[in-house]
This record gives C-alpha cells, structure tokens and sequence, in this order.
C-alpha cells in the first residue's frame, strides 16, 4: 500500500508526505491501543500476567480476537483503501472483545476462588481429624516410648517425622516448661479449642476429661475347646455387649474420645485348645469377617501327659486345662506391648450387657488399692433368695478367688507366671503365696452365668449351686459412680465400714431363731442386719445350709468371704456369718 502511493505518478511529493504521515498516525494509533489492553490485563490478573511472556499474551489476543470479531469487519490489508469509519469500527470492535475477554477472566478468577475455597475447607476438616487421632494414639504412643502424662493440659508441639531425636511417628509430648522460651499454646490445646462451639461444652469436657486418663488397654480372652454352639453363643454376646458399652458411653461421655476409643479397641482373643474341625473353621471364619481379633491355637494338643503317680490320671482334664490357661495369657499379653487388662472368660458362660463398664470401673479401683489383686464378675452365693435383688450396683471386696469371668492385670501375671501350676490353677491361685492377704472384687448380682453342665467340675456341683446363679439382666452405669467405688472400696475404709456394720450394729440371734423370725410384724426392722456367729467348722457348715450357702473351703477361706465373713440375704434381710472378733481369721486346715 506504501508502495502504492508513494509510486503513483499524479499525487504529488507534497500530497505523499501527508498520506505516509497519516498512515504511520494509524499505525501509532493501533500499537498504544495494544499496549492499553496488555496493560489493563495484567491489573486485573497479576497472578497470570506475571507468569505470562509477551508473546503468550499476543497470540492469546489473536486467538481471542479471530475468534470473538466478526470476518467480515478486518479489513484486507493487500487489498482496497481503508477509510477513517472502517478504523473507527475497527477499534470498537476490539474494545468489545477486549471487554468479553476481561469477563470470561473474571469469571475464571471467581471458579478459582470458589474451587479454592473447597480446598481450604477439606483441609481444616483432614487437620481436625488428624488432630482427633493424635489425642486417641496420644497415650499409647507416649507409653510406647516410657513418656507417661502427669497432665492431659499441658502439651508440647507436634513433631515432625524427621526429627533429629530419633522419634519418628509423630508423638504428642510434653512440654518443657524449663526450656520452653514461648508460651503458645500446643497442639491438644488448639484441638481442644477448636472441637467445642461453646465456652460451656469446653468446661464441661473438662471436667469430664480426666475420668478415662488413667485407663489402660483392655482385651478378652475367650477359652474354647470343642462346644461349637456355646462357643458360637459366647463370641456373639461379646460382640454385642461391646457395642452396647460403646453406644452407652457415648450417649453419657460424648466429648471423652479417649474412653470410648478404649473400649473400642478392646480385643477379642479366642484360645482353641482341642482339635475340633468346625470349631476351628468358625473361629476361621469370625477371624476372616473380622468379628474377631485373634485365633489362637495351642500347639500342643496332642501331646502326651506323664503321670509319675497314676492315681492323678482321672485328673487329667485338669492339667490339659491348667497348661491351656498359661499359654494362652502368655500368648494374649504378647500381642501388644500396651495390653494391661485381660478379661478370662469361658465358652459355657453368659454374661450382663454391663459385662464390660463393670471390668472398665474396678479396673481403676484395683490400680489404685494395691490389696486388691483380681476382679471378677461371679458371686459364689448368688442365689435369687440369697443376693439383694435391688443392689445392682453393689460391689463387694472378697477374699476368696471366684473365677469365672475374671480380671487380670499384667503386673500380677508377671508375678505368678513363673509358678504357675500343671493342674487345679484356680485353686492354685487362691492360695495365700499368691494372694499374700489381698482380695477380689466381685458383684452382689452376678455379671455372668453358666449355661451347661458338662465340663470338668460340673455334674452335680452344677446341679446343686451354679444353675441356680443367674446374671443381672439388666444395664448399670457403673463408670458414672467410679468416684464413689474409689473410695468405698479402699481397703481402709472398706474395713472400717463393714466391720462396724458386722460387730457393732447388727442384731446378734442363731441361725434358727433367725430363720423362724418373723420380721414383717414391725416396718421398722426393714433396716436391720443380722449376724450370726460361728466358733468350729461343723457350726459353719450347719448354719450355711440351713440357709443354703456353699459349705466348701480353700485353703480355710469360705467362698464369698472377707475377713472369714460370709454375707448373704434371707427373706429381705441382711444376715452375716462372722467368726468371733478375737479369733484367727482363717485356718487352712478347714478343707
């Protein structure tokens, strides 16, 4: 086109000057209006623009412009003159573009903010569930490395997996107040702040927070041989009292995370002794659907017992038992280094839906009263015309070892595994070398009951005592009355209490003039307690059977006894067979 004009004969060189002045006007014209867009496009995106050469920001003008401008309105440069309307529509339509350009970018910055936004959202909520699992695997984590709390408060920061210090996973510790040259507060306390909407939720999470920080891990052992529907009956009780005490703590402690964790992580172990193929495909079959924890089989089913006194070979039942038992505790405890409670149960037993709060509450009891050295959810005499049928929540100290359905703790195996017995383990551990003058636990209403007679003790025992105990059928919540337990069941004031009942406030009368008494005729005796005393072993065997208590001895300890008192319940009254004040407790020739 220059070259058009500027080589035409009729213009003039003066008409030429002002046509080449006039185009290059145009092209400044053109070349400010591009640099205006680049300009205004890099104010309105930074982020882009900074990122972006020269050259992308043109041909994303180019490609926006051939696509948005219309063909018809570019006019063809080798072709025909272009006059000042076509310039001016020109730089209209460019400006349109210009402008849906900067809309289809504001559009794309709202996306990102929105698509930012959900991402800042889904992290908070990964941060707080990491911080819900920290605050869970805090307490075993810490124990793992010999880092036991004293405070639940006062925690240091998160460390990082590459710490220097050689601890690789993440642990929750405690601060250093000496070192610490901050006082900002740790990871528990953000966690706490931020998991309550309320300044009352979070007072009351305090308050209800220290109740499970002592609590250590819990499993139950399940000893089974060959009854494949009892064993079948037992595992589907656990089961379901699991989540019943899971479903009550909840409801009753919805901010301790840690209590309800703990019992959701308590194990189920099941021990199989015996060779039965469809019990060993059940427990295989319970293991594969994960109802289960832990299959444990004995590996010495089949090995051969030598009696050097034949005599004992009626008794080998007994001693397949009693070996059974060390190997499977042995086992149990081995499967975590953090396991400090075993429930033993067996398969023939039935047990309360508060099976397992009433193990979770005098568990803590027996951390803290070192006179206690077993927990168990049987009582010996619990007969429905023996037992108080409204004292569900009562709880008695015990000399004598009940069994079925039992606590032990990993500091007491740890004492008597090196000694255990080849046979009669349980009577074994009633003995005064393993008890050393501790007691039990056990329930007024009975926590677990038999379900058969055919076992290696059952048969007219059976027949006699145990088929007429029956378990509470009900829901206690005992772990609400922890602090209660704590400190009536401490030896000092246990004794205090129950010795001045037994001596000083109960009725003395004999057992037969009790048993004809007629104690409806004046309201007021509603409240009294009875005792009856008993100097020789033939007046203890007399008296229990006129009110049928069990009349056997171990090791001169009658069952159910404490302190060689045997209390029990008649017609609605309490009664209490108590040997003389001034005499020796327990005489082990009483067999």
């Amino acid at each position: 086109m220059v070259k058009f004009f500027i080589g035409h004969d009729r213009i003039s060189f003066d008409h030429r000057i002002i046509i080449l002045l006039l185009f290059f006007l145009l092209l400044s014209s053109s070349f400010g209006s591009l640099l205006f867009l680049i300009s205004t496009l890099s104010t309105s995106s930074p982020s882009k623009a900074s990122s972006m050469t020269t050259i992308e920001i043109l041909e994303d003008l180019s490609f926006s412009h051939k696509n948005i401008v219309p063909a018809d309105a570019v006019a063809d440069v080798d072709g025909g003159d272009r006059d000042d309307d076509d310039d001016d529509d020109e730089d209209d339509e460019i400006e349109q573009s210009v402008q849906i350009l900067l809309d289809q970018k504001e559009q794309k910055s709202q996306r990102d903010n929105h698509y930012h936004n959900q991402f800042q959202e889904q992290w908070r909520s990964t941060q707080r569930e990491q911080r819900i699992r920290l605050s869970l695997q805090g307490q075993d984590q810490e124990q793992q490395y010999g880092r036991r709390r004293r405070s639940r408060t006062n925690y240091g920061h998160h460390r990082s997996h590459n710490d220097s210090d050689g601890h690789q996973y993440g642990l929750l510790f405690q601060s250093n107040p000496k070192s610490s040259k901050t006082n900002q507060p740790g990871l528990k306390d953000i966690f706490d702040q931020n998991r309550f909407d309320s300044k009352q939720q979070r007072q009351h999470h305090q308050h209800r927070r220290h109740r499970s920080e002592s609590l250590e891990r819990f499993a139950i052992l399940l000893i089974v041989c060959d009854r494949f529907e009892l064993i079948r009956s037992a595992i589907d009780q656990l089961i379901k009292i699991k989540l019943r005490t899971i479903d009550q703590l909840s409801k009753r402690y919805p901010y301790d995370l840690g209590l309800i964790a703990l019992v959701n992580e308590t194990l189920l172990i099941v021990s199989q002794d015996c060779s039965n193929p469809n019990v060993t495909m059940l427990l295989k079959e319970k293991l594969y659907s994960k109802t289960i924890d832990h299959h444990l089989r004995y590996p010495f089913v089949n090995e051969n017992i030598i009696f050097i006194d034949q005599s004992l070979r009626k008794f080998i039942g007994y001693y397949r038992i009693s070996r059974h038992y060390r190997w499977a505790i042995n086992e149990s405890f081995q499967l975590g280094s953090n396991i400090k409670n075993l429930i033993i149960v067996e398969d023939d037993l039935s047990f309360s839906e508060d099976f397992l709060e009433y193990f979770l509450t005098m568990s803590l009891i027996m951390d803290q009263d070192p006179s206690i050295y077993c927990v168990s959810a049987w009582n010996d005499n619990g007969k429905v015309k023996l037992i108080n049928s409204e004292g569900k929540a009562s709880v008695l100290r015990t000399d004598f070892f009940p069994g079925l359905g039992w606590l032990l703790k990993h500091r007491i195996w740890l004492e008597i595994r090196n000694e255990w017995p080849e046979s009669f383990w349980d009577d074994w551990f009633r003995h005064r070398d393993q008890r050393r003058e501790r007691s039990c636990l056990r329930p007024e209403l009975s926590r677990t009951s038999t379900s058969g007679s055919n076992g290696v003790s059952r048969g007219q025992f059976f027949r006699q005592h145990l088929a007429h105990i029956h378990h509470f059928d009900g829901y206690n919540p005992f772990f609400d009355d922890r602090k209660f337990y704590e400190k009536n069941l401490q030896a000092q004031n246990y004794d205090r209490n129950f010795l001045h009942l037994v001596y000083n406030q109960s009725i003395l009368i004999h057992p037969v003039a009790f048993k004809y008494l007629n104690l409806n005729q004046n309201s007021n005796r509603s409240i009294l307690t009875f005792k009856m005393l008993y100097y020789t072993k033939r007046e203890f065997l007399e008296w229990s059977k006129i009110f049928g208590l069990m009349d056997d001895f171990k090791f001169g300890i009658p069952r159910t006894a404490y302190k060689g008192i045997v209390s029990g319940f008649f017609r609605g009254k309490r009664f209490f067979l108590a040997p003389p004040e001034t005499r020796t407790i327990y005489y082990e020739s009483w067999n």
